[in-house]
């Protein structure tokens, strides 16, 4: 994928009408589904011109455009995280002599048991710290009642202590840089 470092600064337009609102047109990348790049203009709404001065439009304006021209946040946030995990499994989790087999054994277990199910079709952007604090809690509830009727535990403590520090914990929101612009 090629990456260009346009800087927009599109212009602060009203709608017409009963009710105008002040907006912009800037061009805004999209991640096709099969993978490439996709530019499109794209309204966006910045508030009221009842509620908003001009300056204050401005001032939502960069604000707006301070996200979007950091283009590759934006295409990495369009990203699935499970593509994500593929990548991170393939590149530090299986090669050879990276960990011990204990250790690999372990995170593909946290990988494909419980990591994949409960992140895979997210964009990176939903993938938030609250999101993975609410998915840990919930790991460590117990895990309903065996046939006898007794409570089954949920992950035990260390379990869920590597969950809680496993190195996919650490990398919101911005995946490799080699891995959205094809190197």
């Amino acid at each position: 994928m090629e990456t260009t470092c346009a800087f927009q600064n599109p212009k602060l337009q009203q709608t017409a009408g009963h009710n105008p609102r002040w907006y912009i047109r800037p061009y805004v990348k999209r991640l096709c589904a099969d993978g490439t790049l996709r530019s499109e203009k794209e309204r966006i709404y910045l508030g009221d011109c009842s509620e908003m001065g001009k300056r204050q439009a401005i001032t939502e304006k960069n604000k707006v455009m301070a996200t979007i021209n950091r283009e590759r946040y934006v295409v990495q946030a369009q990203m699935r995280f499970g593509d994500f995990i593929d990548h991170y499994e393939k590149q530090f989790v299986l090669p050879e002599h990276h960990l011990a087999a204990s250790t690999q054994a372990k995170d593909l277990s946290h990988l494909r048991d419980h990591i994949q199910p409960a992140f895979r079709d997210l964009m990176m952007a939903e993938v938030t710290p609250q999101r993975i604090d609410a998915f840990l809690a919930e790991k460590a509830k117990s895990a309903g009642v065996d046939a006898n009727g007794n409570a089954r535990p949920g992950l035990s403590w260390a379990a869920t202590v590597r969950l809680a520090k496993h190195p996919m914990r650490n990398v919101h929101p911005s995946p490799p840089m080699g891995l959205v612009d094809g190197t």
